[in-house]
């Protein structure tokens, strides 16, 4: 039966609802720039100022600003129907930003220019700049990022240039559909391949580009498992479910920890991201294509689905063989309801997990954004009140993960790492967790002995590849 809607900050009886500041920002949120341009300066061209020309690039004044973004975007990161394909569902690696044919666009920060043109990586002409993160000189030791401005008209760099933060590259153009806009991407290569910039290394722009967001969502629990969340926000990334039994405690999942290979079979969350990662595989040197297949160094879980040829697609488009509008993959249903997201005013998502077990009391939801922000839903007999649970920190420093919480809370706690409970209760108000390995995602809930109905909300943390 359909649960009642849960609004962010107005709770109701059959689920409680909390918007806070996520106390466990990922890894994939550091390491750029921080006070980067939007590439088409805050849409300037339409409403210039006076005595302004394209070649005088993006103003100082609009870098770092959220006031100048160029909303509203025709998609956003992640799932969406696919509007030229008959509304198939599609997985999108970027931000699509509607815009005539000649519209200039500019760098986000500087860098340096790797592709301008024709490629034979891609459908259409493109720029992509390379650029090193804060406080490093070079890729090694943190890996770069590339920002990617795709189906352009014109450009005016060359590869290799140099180029400054808001310094014009080119003018946007149409994709083959005939659809005029900037189609952006952000790719962040993780330290382990530092200089990587392939598909499964796309991250939300909205990671880089400032970005303000009013802080409302809603959830609605059709079943267990089966949701809609709707939000005016267009930058989520990650929507975690944990299974919680009548006294308060985490059911472990199975797909709550990585194979052996790091990868995530049929988790109990929707990390955009990190299938990205895990599922879109990629085709060069040290990762040819086949390492990914039966019996590869990198094999695939999935590699029964591979073709002959690479395609980052064949996971993460798969379809719902049911209905070709839904995504259905690793366990998760996917259906995406709003396709031009700033004209409707809201961003919906529909999900399905169809892998939960275990005797379920209550089910708490997690939507996480990119600035760390987290909407909070509930379903069931959970916790009421948000005054009661246990406040709890993350802090990642190397191959270590570090939890504290307040001092006046009870002495003894049980710490849970996905669901699962660490042998021994932990005495004092901190603990270092040093069995996690890089590349992992592991979430974290801290309750006091005997008082489960205080224990922290989940928190998550990825550590670096």
């Amino acid at each position: 039966m359909t649960q009642p809607v849960c609004r962010i900050g107005k709770p109701t009886r059959a689920l409680a609802c909390v918007l806070g500041l996520s106390l466990a920002l990922p890894a994939l949120c550091s390491g750029f720039d921080r006070s980067a341009a939007w590439p088409l300066c805050g849409r300037i061209s339409e409403h210039p100022p006076a005595g302004w020309e394209a070649a005088d690039g993006c103003p100082a004044a609009r870098f770092g600003d959220p006031g100048f973004s160029d909303e509203p975007l025709s998609s956003t990161f992640g799932p969406r129907p696919l509007y030229s394909e008959n509304n198939r569902y599609d997985f999108h690696r970027g931000l699509d930003i509607a815009t005539p044919t000649g519209t200039p666009f500019f760098a986000v920060s500087a860098g340096e220019v790797r592709i301008a043109g024709p490629n034979p990586s891609y459908s259409d002409p493109l720029v992509q700049l390379r650029h090193v993160r804060p406080e490093q000189t070079e890729c090694i030791p943190g890996g770069c990022y590339y920002s990617l401005y795709l189906h352009v008209d014109a450009w005016v760099v060359e590869a290799g240039e140099q180029v400054e933060k808001g310094q014009l590259l080119g003018y946007t153009g149409a994709s083959g559909s005939g659809f005029e806009h900037l189609h952006f991407e952000v790719r962040s290569a993780p330290p382990s391949d530092p200089y990587s910039a392939w598909s499964r290394d796309a991250v939300h722009p909205l990671r880089l580009l400032p970005y303000a967001a009013s802080p409302e969502a809603e959830v609605t629990f059709h079943s267990s498992g089966e949701l809609t969340l709707v939000s005016s926000r267009y930058d989520l990334v990650a929507v975690d479910i944990e299974v919680l039994d009548g006294k308060h405690r985490p059911v472990a999942q199975a797909g709550d920890l990585a194979d052996s290979r790091g990868y995530y079979v049929r988790p109990p969350f929707f990390d955009m991201e990190r299938a990205n990662f895990d599922y879109s595989h990629k085709d060069s040197q040290a990762y040819p294509w086949d390492s990914f297949g039966a019996g590869g160094v990198n094999e695939c879980p999935f590699y029964a689905e591979h073709g002959g040829s690479y395609s980052p697609h064949v996971h993460l488009d798969a379809q719902d063989p049911a209905d070709y509008r839904r995504g259905l993959f690793n366990g998760i249903g996917v259906r995406t309801l709003r396709y031009w997201p700033s004209d409707e005013g809201d961003y919906e998502i529909g999900l399905e997990f169809q892998q939960l077990t275990g005797n379920s009391a209550c089910l708490e939801l997690t939507a996480t954004f990119t600035d760390g922000a987290s909407a909070y839903a509930q379903q069931g007999d959970c916790i009421a009140t948000e005054a009661q649970r246990l406040p709890l920190r993350l802090t990642a420093t190397g191959r270590k993960v570090r939890l504290t919480w307040k001092p006046e809370t009870p002495r003894k706690v049980r710490v849970y790492r996905n669901g699962i409970p660490l042998e021994a209760p932990v005495t004092g108000n901190y603990f270092i967790d040093r069995d996690v390995s890089a590349g992992g995602r592991y979430r974290y809930r801290v309750c006091p002995l005997g008082a489960h109905d205080r224990c922290s909300r989940s928190r998550v943390i990825h550590l670096d590849h």
